[in-house]
């Protein structure tokens, strides 16, 4: 258990949004200290398994798309407008909603912007299946990325629980959800559409969203954010509560709020990110977010196409392609171990460097029509990697950005993301007919170019508690 600290420290006033009112000396405790005294238990398994379920719900909406797009133009006989808009509709809708799901989880709280968001996402989601014409499909589809893109509000009350020493196993841990929805909404669809329609599987997949709509009475405030409010005895009570659930005490004494640590409610959060004493760091962070997403969706969708260019006469069997593309999507998973163990033992700085760097490599490796063992080691390799990379990004961002900011700087790096993804098949489509090569070449810029933005970020956060 922590020492209890006896320094000068500012206390604050119970239950009030204003400014300090009074200093006290004698025995008391921080945030820090006290997560540090409840340890993991079953509160942050709670927080784990609705984090997770939330990633499971994304990967649900976006997979989605891959089974949607063929069965609804089969029914409506859309055109090719109405086809590209239904299948990057709600990317567009998750471009809004991730700066303003972090702009509210910072102002209002996670639990607000976590059922806000999680509430949009099951309605309309459970709307979709109604749609009596395209238009209607598009408008619930984008309100439904909007709504699902809020997901990251679960992932920064999720941190802002975790102790220090379990802090980078347990996040990179939880990206493994999102590979698992990808895996179940693929065998969803495959046992659902051929027999019940598109429209039960819009229905099914809204599943995991209904649920947390259900979760959201039994998660708890961040302390760290009630801290920023003011609202000491509320944070007081949610720790009480975490310590009692863990089976540990807290330290004696009161809960106090470092004087370095000012309150920052009500300040605008966006404006924040782009002062100096965030802006290399935030550029920084969009660019590794936008290679991020930019090289793993490439590397994604190249995949197929890759092994039916490749092989002896030009082109892999169906069984090929589809085996090897089956294995690079399960690689993902020994790629999060890796990435669980190399954040810890080389930090997070180095860890993203280095698997933008490999990742860079073995993609440039698939310009080569080598044998199929080959290139099906060198595409593992590549989904390993820029899948590690993507879960190390996700760890660092939420530490190094502070509490009043954590949520609106995770959301912003999210658009960089879906802008990126929203541009990856136009990079492929470009040159299709042309030479693969091309935007295999792309996407392995775009890693390199990960590699030296992850080099130049400001702080290494592996030792650091958050603020």
């Amino acid at each position: 258990m922590p020492e209890n600290v006896s320094s000068k420290y500012t206390v604050l006033s119970p239950g009030k949004e204003d400014d300090p009112e009074e200093s006290f000396d004698g025995p008391s405790y921080t945030i820090g200290e006290a997560i540090a005294t409840i340890g993991f238990g079953k509160q942050q398994w709670m927080l784990f398994l609705v984090s997770g379920l939330c990633w499971i719900a994304d990967a649900f909406e976006v997979m989605l798309l891959t089974y949607l797009l063929p069965a609804v133009q089969k029914e409506w006989s859309m055109n090719g407008f109405w086809e590209s808009t239904v299948a990057s509709i709600s990317f567009f809708g998750m471009l809004f909603g991730s700066p303003f799901w972090g702009l509210t989880s910072d102002r209002f709280g996670r639990r607000v912007a976590f059922f806000g968001s999680a509430a949009i996402t099951a309605f309309f989601g459970l709307l979709s299946a109604f749609s009596p014409n395209v238009g209607m499909l598009i408008l619930f589809r984008f309100l439904v990325g909007f709504g699902v893109s809020g997901s990251h509000v679960a992932f920064s009350l999720f941190v802002e629980f975790l102790p220090l020493q379990s802090r980078g196993r347990c996040l990179i841990a939880l990206q493994a959800f999102w590979t698992l929805g990808t895996v179940l909404e693929s065998a969803l669809a495959w046992l659902v559409l051929p027999t019940m329609g598109w429209r039960w599987l819009l229905a099914l997949s809204a599943i995991p969203m209904v649920l947390l709509v259900v979760f959201y009475f039994f998660i708890p405030e961040s302390p760290r954010y009630l801290m920023q409010c003011g609202r000491i005895v509320e944070a007081e009570q949610v720790l009480q509560a975490a310590a009692k659930k863990n089976g540990v005490l807290l330290p004696e004494g009161r809960l106090i709020l470092p004087e370095e640590e000012e309150q920052q409610k009500g300040k605008l959060a966006f404006m924040s990110l782009i002062r100096p004493t965030y802006l290399t760091m935030t550029i920084t962070l969009w660019i590794i977010w936008f290679c991020n997403a930019f090289s793993y969706f490439g590397i994604i969708l190249v995949t197929p196409e890759y092994f039916e260019w490749r092989g002896d006469g030009g082109s892999s069997s169906e069984q090929e392609i589809f085996l090897t593309t089956f294995i690079t999507s399960v690689a993902e998973f020994p790629g999060l171990l890796i990435t669980a163990f190399a954040v810890d033992r080389i930090g997070r700085k180095k860890a993203q460097a280095s698997l933008f760097g490999v990742c860079g490599v073995f993609t440039l490796f698939l310009c080569y029509k080598e044998s199929f063992a080959f290139s099906t080691f060198t595409a593992i390799v590549s989904r390993m990697c820029i899948s590690g990379a993507y879960a190390a990004t996700w760890l660092y961002t939420p530490e190094i950005y502070p509490t009043h900011i954590r949520s609106t700087g995770l959301g912003v790096c999210n658009v960089m993301a879906k802008l990126a993804g929203l541009c990856t098949p136009y990079v492929a489509h470009l040159f299709n007919g042309i030479s693969l090569v091309i935007p295999i070449v792309f996407y392995a810029v775009g890693c390199f170019i990960g590699t030296f933005a992850a080099i130049r970020l400001p702080q290494e956060t592996s030792k650091m508690d958050i603020k």
